[in-house]
């Protein structure tokens, strides 16, 4: 009786796989552009004692560098389970988070683009300290009782669980600028635009009309729903939970793609220039048709999924981009957490992870009934 009301604490291997994850990602955050490493003359360890607050912070900054460490507060504390639970995992991740904060403070200090900030490591460990104590209260409910197992059983088919961390990444990458709204795939902007030679083959599309670049931005962008939603919707079990998806991802998307313009501290402030007309029909389009397509077999969704993942990729890669766009990314923009270059390279492999996993997941490919 007493165990099936307490049950035993227990591990999560999910949790210290997603552990490593993070703490890389915030690595990486940390030291961008991890490059010019230099002796300052300044030590290491200056920015302790250094004036608190310092001279120049703003509330965002601040904000920003706890929710950065909120994640891996929470992963540490399940991570730590079953050797260490309660307050005693909390007292360790905190720890543990403190000695990463202020290592990679220290390092800082020999990167000529970054500051060193003891404000900075604040934030940090008070982030560390709220993901902790939130780890501890949730670990028993969704790690010791499975219930986060079971409420993924109850969400998605069996062996598509990838297809909702796909999802997830597609939400992160929507930080990163893009020639068109949602588009993912876009190899040219990384190998060059002279890639495919339009003003050869194709003249009057090398350099479009407006009202081309509309047409071309509206069904770029609805095709980028039409993908992501029907990848998560032909895994989910019921159709009101695919509609839901649908719903979710679109308006997840316009969010992060907000958010990240309303972080960045650009003299222009041209906060809702990615609102073109061609991306407001398109994301009209795109919910209009994933809704329906919601109501067809799983298995049309799933080929609806790889012909729409396929043509955006094609078309954010032959379509010319805007003079707008490449002006705007000419204006010395700094992404959420340092993290620009890496969701861009994330968004040009997104669509190629995403086609791989529906040609070759059992779980997308056979039908569980």
């Amino acid at each position: 009786m007493g165990a099936a009301l307490h049950p035993m604490p227990r591990g999560s291997p999910t949790a210290r796989l997603a552990l490593v994850v993070v703490v890389g990602l915030v690595i990486y955050a940390s030291l961008f552009p991890i490059r010019g490493w230099t002796h300052l003359g300044l030590s290491p360890w200056a920015w302790i004692s250094a004036p608190l607050p310092p001279t120049y912070w703003t509330c965002a900054e601040v904000v920003s560098n706890a929710a950065a460490y909120v994640p891996v507060g929470l992963l540490m504390v399940w991570a730590l389970r079953p050797a260490l639970t309660g307050w005693r995992a909390v007292v360790a991740a905190v720890t543990l988070g403190a000695v990463l904060s202020g290592t990679l403070e220290s390092l800082q200090t020999f990167l000529p683009d970054r500051i060193s900030s003891n404000l900075d490591f604040l934030a940090n460990v008070v982030g560390m300290g709220s993901g902790a104590i939130a780890g501890a209260l949730l670990a028993r409910p969704l790690i010791d009782e499975g219930r986060s197992t079971r409420w993924r059983a109850r969400l998605f088919l069996p062996h598509t669980q990838a297809a909702g961390l796909l999802a997830l990444v597609w939400l992160i990458v929507q930080a990163s600028p893009q020639s068109m709204l949602f588009a993912t795939g876009d190899v040219a902007a990384i190998l060059g635009r002279n890639l495919v030679p339009l003003h050869l083959w194709m003249p009057s599309v090398a350099r479009p009309a407006p009202d081309l670049r509309v047409i071309a931005e509206t069904v770029c962008t609805a095709l980028s729903i039409i993908g992501v939603t029907m990848l998560v919707a032909h895994c989910l079990r019921t159709r009101l939970m695919r509609i839901g998806a649908v719903l979710g991802l679109v308006a997840g998307g316009l969010a992060v793609k907000a958010a990240a313009r309303l972080a960045e501290p650009t003299a222009s402030r041209d906060w809702w220039g990615w609102v073109t007309p061609g991306a407001a029909q398109g994301v009209a389009l795109g919910v209009v048709l994933s809704v329906l397509l919601c109501h067809v077999p799983r298995e049309w969704q799933r080929r609806v999924a790889l012909g729409a993942l396929c043509l955006q990729t094609m078309l954010v890669n032959v379509f010319p981009v805007s003079e707008y766009f490449v002006s705007s990314l000419s204006t010395g923009r700094i992404e959420p957490f340092f993290l620009g270059p890496l969701s861009r390279e994330l968004a040009v492999v997104w669509p190629l992870l995403a086609v791989l996993w529906l040609l070759v997941a059992p779980g997308s490919r056979r039908d569980p009934n």
